[in-house]
């Protein structure tokens, strides 16, 4: 990261982004890295379930599923700090956001208790599916 970038964080977000980076040192097995490398890993699971352990999953959802209630930037500031390991583990990591956000703003209590929470605790994965428009491609 650049000096001046280090220097507009604030310490709340420089603890996170220290926090995040020594989960990814010490908790991240470099064979594991190599194995999903290798073709070997289909679905990193287990990379989901440590960050979880550490409540580093969905860090701007509320307290009381699972979150810690920050700011989009401090997302950013881990998702950073979770690339640098591999590109595909970053986007995982940023799927955790994106595709609960519609449950969080406007899903009943009954589906964030349902879908959000055992996300974030690391027991329910997910997926995206997107579909483009053939027609621009032609």
């Amino acid at each position: 990261m650049e000096l001046s970038s280090w220097l507009m964080m604030n310490d709340e977000e420089r603890k996170l982004q220290q926090e995040v980076r020594f989960f990814v040192k010490e908790d991240v097995d470099r064979r594991f890295l190599k194995e999903m490398d290798e073709d070997k890993v289909r679905y990193p699971r287990e990379f989901l379930e440590k960050a979880a352990s550490r409540s580093l999953l969905g860090l701007r959802f509320p307290e009381q599923y699972g979150g810690r209630s920050m700011p989009w930037v401090s997302e950013i500031i881990a998702l950073e700090e979770v690339g640098v390991l591999v590109t595909s583990l970053g986007c995982l990591y940023s799927l955790v956001s994106i595709v609960r956000e519609a449950i969080d703003k406007f899903g009943s209590e009954h589906l964030k208790k349902k879908y959000l929470q055992p996300t974030l605790e690391g027991r329910l994965t997910f997926a995206e599916a997107e579909q483009e428009n053939e027609k621009i491609y032609e």
